[in-house]
């Protein structure tokens, strides 16, 4: 049971990814908003407001390793466990978007 808890932050955040690369696929106003650019920006949001509000690196890295790892199972799950890097991009970018902001309001 302890290691479903452990498991249900990744499990959430891929069907949340999985999400993401779905409106991918249809909608052209998510695929030009959730290329690699946009999404690199976000990053580098959220870097400078945990950076700013703890002073510590550590806490950038803790929440987006989970979406990193979210984002490749839903990569590799809706490509028949073949990687697409096009695809990696809208994952990430909408497990950002709706995942991480909710945990660090926890915080």
């Amino acid at each position: 049971m302890d290691i479903l808890v452990l498991l249900l932050p990744i499990i959430i955040g891929s069907i949340i990814s999985m999400i993401g690369i779905i409106l991918h696929r249809k909608f052209s106003l998510f695929n030009r908003l959730s290329s690699k650019y946009p999404t690199i920006v976000l990053l580098l949001v959220f870097f400078i407001i945990l950076f700013l509000s703890t002073g510590l690196v550590g806490y950038f890295i803790g929440f987006v390793a989970g979406p990193f790892i979210s984002s490749l199972i839903a990569v590799l799950l809706l490509n028949k466990f073949k990687f697409n890097l096009e695809e990696f991009w809208p994952g990430l970018f909408t497990i950002l978007l709706f995942y991480v902001p909710g945990f660090s309001l926890g915080m």
